[in-house]
């Protein structure tokens, strides 16, 4: 293996780890992930800590991760699922970063 290889390797196995720490400490104790830090490395500044948001990006690293690890792995049908299956959440989580929210006209409470 190849020291890129190495490098690749070490970085996607770090994704996947930390996106499964992420995950369960959304579900589990959510405090864990309160931190200044953590707040970053999960969300980042634009993205609201909730844990709708830690889970979508928590699962993005997960597959972006596991796309690496499966490609360098020899496994290409794998790799292309996982990549398949991060397309959509990708999206998702860059609209919810970039994109300004919209609000519902119809849910706000009508005064006569």
């Amino acid at each position: 293996m190849s020291f890129l290889q190495t490098v690749t390797a070490s970085l996607a196995a770090f994704l996947v780890l930390s996106g499964l720490y992420a995950l369960v400490a959304a579900w589990t104790f959510p405090n864990l992930l309160d931190t200044p830090f953590m707040r970053w490395l999960i969300t980042g500044k634009r993205l609201a800590p909730t844990r709708a948001n830690r889970t979508l990006t928590s699962v993005w690293a997960v597959l972006m991760g596991s796309f690496f690890l499966l490609s360098l792995g020899g496994y290409r049908t794998l790799s292309y699922i996982a990549f398949a299956a991060w397309l959509p959440l990708a999206l998702i989580v860059l609209k919810r970063t970039f994109w300004p929210a919209t609000t519902n006209k119809s849910l706000k409470p009508r005064i006569p």
